[in-house]
């Protein structure tokens, strides 16, 4: 395995603990007041905003480009790229939402936990595998997280 693409599965595994640290939110969020929930949210959001949105756009200018170029078709990466847009406005709907609202809350945040997960899942077996390999494996039999 080269070392880019073993760097780009470390940032994956980085990533799978921030969907757990999602979980963990929802998990706490009824033991809370809705000061506490808000300032849970707002923490989220944070983070989200600061180290998750910024691996997508990395994904849709340097990784999907290299993708789209190895395996010769411009679609390849559309729905990846749909699921980089609703990440992002998951993000913005957690944000947004009233922390007096507690299950919209906990949808929100373990819905995107589960996004994130089988996202990543997707990149590392369909695109990380292919630019690994001299050849495109059709699939490497893993099973989704």
């Amino acid at each position: 395995m080269n070392e880019r693409i073993e760097t780009l599965r470390r940032e994956h595994t980085r990533l799978g603990a921030l969907a757990d640290e999602l979980c963990e939110a929802a998990r706490s969020l009824p033991e809370l007041d809705p000061e506490h929930r808000a300032d849970v949210l707002r923490h989220v959001g944070t983070f989200l905003n600061e180290q998750v949105a910024p691996h997508t756009w990395i994904d849709e200018h340097v990784l999907y480009p290299e993708v789209v170029e190895r395996l010769g078709d411009p679609l390849v990466t559309a729905s990846m790229n749909y699921d980089h847009q609703a990440i992002r406005r998951w993000t913005d709907d957690i944000a947004a939402t009233d922390p007096r609202n507690l299950g919209r809350a906990q949808q929100l945040l373990y819905g995107l936990a589960a996004l994130i997960t089988v996202h990543m899942w997707k990149e590392d077996e369909l695109y990380l595998a292919a630019l690994d390999s001299p050849s495109w494996p059709a699939l490497t039999g893993s099973e989704p997280p």
